[in-house]
């Protein structure tokens, strides 16, 4: 602890001036400009709870991936399993926190126009490299109306910067830190802007990253280090003044050589597990966008997106004695994911401003082998029953294939009905269609002593609704926003891949062929509000979700077939604030802070045996409370260097990683775990002149250790690697150069 203190000091120390300061002035806040309403709008003016990190903000902390960020956000959190496969929890709206989630996500995230969140059954939640980014907006809240399906509790929305026109760009940044426990961390990353013509340019990022493993894989001789690298680049032509055509590309490799998640039995970050449990990753997302001014006052924006993903799930689940351990094989699972989004925006003279638009998409997953393995099967069998009758040690192997279709068609629109008075509404009609060919599965049936393969079958459904948002803004003055927004958000319904009868229970339940949407409305009151001569911002929200027809993991009980099932409803309170406060031209002061709950209030008692859940159960990974609190220090020297430091400190609530009752039993879950409540402490000092800047900054400087996530200690799984910590101590050095 000394020596943390010790850390800490040292740094604070480094920050003090080293020239006198002549009398402050006041700070003064600038407007920040946000594009959450799909048109360009003030933060304060736009009556819904929306954070905003900017892109200095990103560049000066050093945030480079989607957990930097969002502990600095209130409401929000993201739980990571396993590298490359996060998941967003927003206001609590959440019921799986593992590394695969079966149905959509809760949150959705966009990279521009790009929707990268998949509907159904995704391995992957990309976590893209943060460099040359313009700012990241954070929707807190259901977003069905303007943005769809996929946003029951909110909506991240990354912001690149764009090519431009006008002059020449480029910057680099080396970035070499010393990760305690672990070794050497490398960042690397360019950009490249360049002028084509005086109509055309082209803007280029790429991002290297070697990152040391402090979890050890005692048995295989592995650790959790990762090699990335990501690359993008856009192409902008402006035709003319009415036309504009952006193509970009978006290409990133990430390689972990074995999971996070280690073994309290074995000792600190060890771990055990005869396979790697990484997830490696290939993505691939191409977007071409195309604005055309109509009129002066209105535009059509085209927005066509494919996207594929190449992705593993290797995991170490369980053990039967005398035979050997159970592993999930599936290697590879690809998906392609297609997008269409047709808009007209109209901002006439006039207190009215509208929009309506048109949107489909198209996933896929083709031939794709879940494999569930036994080690040592093969072995087993020749042993009792002689050569010949099983050639692997697939203990179940399932073929599939499945598409998912959505069309959607929305209109938006607000009326200032008086100077200070403004009303909005929006309108979202969806169609969804799914389908999921399973091309004959194969089982070890170990009472018939071989193997079998099980009809080919597809199931089919489809599901369709209506979503919506109201607001009521009140804005008596530049200085105060107050506002009541009402809004719903939904999850499409898909197929359930396993459905029917039970072949070893006739009489227990029949699975259904598919499940429906869920959906959630959000009652929020809120104030945006200004103070002290505009240095001192205050926002505040106190939101009611009602979430019904939650979609949940349930398990039949008597063949263990796994489903989605519609169980229940939930309800999630809470309030958020967030305030900025700049004392002088120097100085400047953030805080953001929630408090929430959300919990089960209603479900039958065939849902509640089926899905674990029971009422009063609190919805997975929701912390009771946010907090996060940041202090900027900026001034120059004589000789005119400029100099920067900051403070910043992240407190997280404790919460639970699942429901309390284990599905298809009625009894307590083996794996039921309390993720602790950890604070996060990162600090540092910069100091640049004109073209160049150094950072020399502590991540975690506390080294804390407390379990943000655990997994659960399978009762089965030899090597019961179920702790997730922060990444220790780290320390270094941070170069940008700017041409």
């Amino acid at each position: 602890m000394n020596n943390n203190k010790f850390l800490i000091g040292a740094l604070l120390l480094l920050s003090s001036p080293l020239t006198e300061i002549a009398a402050a002035e006041q700070g003064v806040l600038e407007e920040i400009v946000v594009t959450a309403e799909r048109r360009d709008k003030n933060l304060q003016e736009i009556g819904a709870s929306l954070g905003v990190v900017s892109g200095y903000d990103i560049e000066r902390l050093g945030i480079d991936d989607f957990v930097g960020f969002s502990r600095s956000q209130p409401g929000v959190i993201m739980h990571q399993a396993v590298k490359n496969r996060s998941t967003f929890n927003i206001r609590g709206i959440n019921t799986d926190i593992g590394d695969s989630q079966l149905t959509q996500e809760p949150v959705a995230v966009y990279i521009n126009d790009m929707a990268v969140s998949q509907p159904y059954a995704s391995l992957v939640q990309v976590d893209m490299r943060l460099y040359d980014i313009e700012r990241i907006e954070v929707l807190r809240g259901p977003q069905g109306t303007l943005f769809g399906s996929g946003t029951l509790g909110g909506l991240v929305r990354v912001l690149t910067r764009q090519p431009n026109l006008e002059e020449f760009e480029a910057s680099l940044r080396v970035d070499f830190a010393d990760v305690s426990k672990a070794g050497t961390r490398q960042r690397y990353d360019a950009m490249l802007n360049v002028p084509l013509s005086e109509t055309a340019a082209l803007r280029a990022v790429a991002s290297v990253r070697k990152d040391p493993g402090w979890v050890k894989n005692v048995f295989l001789g592995t650790e959790n280090s990762s090699d990335d690298f990501s690359a993008r680049a856009a192409l902008l032509w402006q035709a003319n003044d009415s036309l504009a055509i952006k193509l970009e590309a978006m290409h990133q490799d990430s390689d972990p050589e074995d999971g996070d998640a280690w073994n309290p039995d074995l000792g600190v970050f060890k771990r055990d597990a005869v396979v790697t449990e990484q997830r490696k990753t290939k993505f691939q997302q191409f977007n071409a966008t195309m604005d055309y001014d109509l009129s002066e006052n209105t535009h059509v924006e085209s927005s066509t997106n494919f996207q594929k993903t190449e992705a593993n799930w290797l995991l170490q689940t369980g053990d039967i004695p005398g035979i050997g351990k159970l592993l999930n094989q599936t290697d590879p699972y690809d998906t392609d994911f297609f997008s269409q989004e047709l808009r007209i925006i109209a901002d006439p003279d006039g207190p009215l401003e509208w929009l309506a638009g048109l949107f489909y998409s198209k996933a896929e997953t083709a031939d794709t082998t879940i494999r569930l393995v036994l080690d040592g099967l093969q072995n087993f069998v020749t042993f009792i029953a002689g050569p010949g009758v099983v050639d692997s040690d697939d203990l179940v192997r399932v073929p599939s294939s499945s598409t998912s279709t959505e069309y959607a068609a929305y209109g938006d629109a607000s009326y200032q009905l008086n100077e200070s008075w403004k009303v909005t509404a929006g309108l979202r009609v969806f169609k969804f269609e799914s389908s999921y060919i399973d091309h004959g599965s194969y089982v070890f049936d170990f009472d018939a002593f071989q193997p079998f393969i099980l009809p080919a079958f597809e199931n089919r459904s489809d599901d369709s609704d209506v979503t919506w948002r109201g607001i009521l803004s009140y804005q008596p003055d530049d200085n105060r926003h107050y506002y009541i927004n009402l809004s719903r958000g939904y999850r499409v319904g898909q197929i359930n891949p396993n459905l029917g009868p039970s072949f070893v229970d006739p009489t227990d339940i029949v699975i259904a062929p598919d499940y429906a949407s869920d959906q959630s409305i959000n009652y929020e009151l809120g104030a945006k509000t200004k103070w002290l001569d505009n240095s001192l911002q205050l926002n505040a929200a106190l939101y009611y979700i009602n979430w019904s027809d939650i979609q949940v993991d349930a398990l039949r009980p008597s063949d263990q077939r796994n489903f989605i099932a519609n169980a229940g409803d939930a309800t999630a309170k809470g309030v958020e604030l967030e305030l900025v406060y700049l004392p002088s031209l120097n100085w400047e002061v953030r805080v953001s802070a929630s408090v929430q709950d959300a919990e089960i209030d209603q479900i039958s008692r065939i849902n509640s045996v089926l899905s674990g859940a029971q009422v009063n159960d609190s919805l997975p990974g929701t912390p009771d409370y946010l907090l996060s609190g940041q202090v900027n220090y900026r001034w120059q020297t004589r000789s005119g260097l400029e100099m920067a430091t900051y403070l910043n400190v992240q407190f997280v609530g404790e919460s639970v990683n699942r429901f309390s009752n284990q599905p298809a039993t009625g009894l307590p879950h083996p794996d039921f775990a309390i993720n602790q409540a950890y604070e996060n402490v990162d600090a540092g000092i910069s100091i640049g002149r004109d073209q160049w800047d150094v950072t020399f900054y502590g991540e975690n400087l506390s080294d804390n250790q407390d379990i943000i996530l655990d997994t659960g200690a399978v009762a089965l799984a030899s090597g019961e690697n179920h702790f997730i910590t922060l990444k220790p101590r780290t320390i270094g050095m941070r170069l940008n150069y700017r041409f």
